[in-house]
């Protein structure tokens, strides 16, 4: 008797857990369903026989850093936004879905992977009906923009080209799945990874925005290297791809950021310029402690005073100061310690993952997906992988 109800509540554990990551990747807005925070209370209560808290630490140090912030800044009387400094304060909740991340019977991995692929689909779905009609075009643009905009639709000229750009909020997300796909489209050369890959990829350079598909490019590229190098010694093959890569990457990087007349350019451009202002105002405080999570602070990039912009780690400088944003980094790094000296792994996959989980932190930097509850679980999600054997699951 016993064990079946062990049993039934993994059962339950495992469906709660599918059910807070749909909403959390499918939902990122909590527009559609909005069931992300009942979903997170549901998994909470029925998963606690499971939890662990080994790395309660980074909880607490995450919290006793926004403390410490939000009380100076009020101290200081700072222009805050309460209801943003809210948001950010129930955002560090999911960081709690650490205590969760030994159990492998969530298969916390398999079900963020199909996840991610559903997702992909789901914007590969959407470029193609909207290029074949102008009808569907304009019936899903209105669809999204009335939903608070949990997909981005617009146009952007790239080479002389005008495409779609369909941004998917958790779309970033598709670089750690990408590498895991790539792994084993090489490693077992099944015909399913060549189809997850090449989705996963289309996903990535229909978003249109300049980090997804630098990123998927630098992680194809680098992994068809080291594959190269590492695994089939090809000196040769590697020193060709490598240079011609080089090139072409150089070639983009300069076309991308060189077009000084996009707006996006334009609106970072000024933003850069007031933190620049800010920071050279009063260095010493930026240093230590920052205004606070929720401030207010002047931008020329949008010529108005906001409470959050697109450079997501001048933006924790800025809110916590130099200091404690290399704490948070920190804490951030770990996945990697732990991927490195996760003993089922071989090095090819190690190797993947960080750059996988390094990507997606360098389109964080860019985006506003980081300090969020899909930034924090996919944060938790790497220490899963790092602490677990997502080969089995995989299998």
């Amino acid at each position: 008797m016993i064990k079946a109800y062990k049993t039934n509540l993994k059962n339950i554990s495992f469906f709660a857990n599918v059910i807070l990551l749909f909403s959390i990747l499918i939902d990122p807005t909590d527009i559609l369903f909005g069931v992300k925070r009942i979903a997170f209370l549901f998994f909470a209560v029925v998963s606690l026989p499971y939890a662990k808290f080994k790395n309660i630490f980074i909880f607490v140090i995450f919290y006793a850093i926004y403390f410490i912030a939000f009380s100076v800044g009020i101290l200081d009387e700072q222009q805050i936004d309460y209801s943003f400094a809210f948001g950010v304060f129930t955002s560090f909740l999911f960081l709690s879905y650490l205590f969760w991340m030994n159990n492998e019977h969530l298969q916390v991995f398999s079900v963020f992977y199909k996840l991610t692929l559903i997702v992909s689909i789901i914007v590969i779905s959407l470029y193609v009906l909207m290029s074949i009609s102008p009808i569907l075009e304009f019936a899903i643009y209105s669809f999204v923009a009335e939903r608070n905009h949990f997909i981005i639709i617009s146009r952007r000229i790239f080479l002389g080209m005008n495409f779609f750009m369909v941004f998917y909020r958790t779309a970033p997300t598709v670089v750690i799945s990408l590498s895991v796909a790539l792994y084993f489209l090489f490693s077992k050369r099944r015909t399913k990874y060549f189809i997850h890959s090449c989705i996963f990829l289309l996903c990535l350079l229909f978003s249109g925005t300049r980090a997804s598909m630098l990123s998927a490019m630098l992680i194809l590229v680098f992994f068809v290297l080291f594959y190269l190098l590492y695994h089939k010694k090809a000196l040769l093959s590697f020193v060709v791809i490598f240079c011609f890569a080089g090139l072409f990457g150089m070639l983009l990087l300069v076309h991308l950021l060189g077009d000084i007349g996009e707006e996006s350019l334009q609106v970072r451009a000024g933003h850069l310029e007031s933190v620049w202002m800010l920071f050279s105002n009063d260095p010493l405080r930026f240093l230590f402690i920052g205004t606070g999570p929720g401030s207010f602070f002047y931008t020329a990039g949008w010529g108005e005073e906001v409470v959050h912009m697109e450079f997501t780690y001048l933006e924790l400088i800025r809110n916590y100061g130099l200091i404690f944003t290399l704490v948070i980094l920190t804490l951030l790094c770990i996945p990697f310690l732990k991927i490195a000296n996760n003993r089922h792994y071989d090095k090819l996959l190690q190797i993947t993952l960080s750059v996988g989980y390094l990507a997606y932190l360098f389109i964080a930097g860019t985006n506003p997906l980081l300090i969020s509850s899909t930034g924090l679980v996919v944060v938790a999600v790497m220490f899963y992988i790092g602490q677990t054997n997502i080969l089995n699951e995989m299998r």
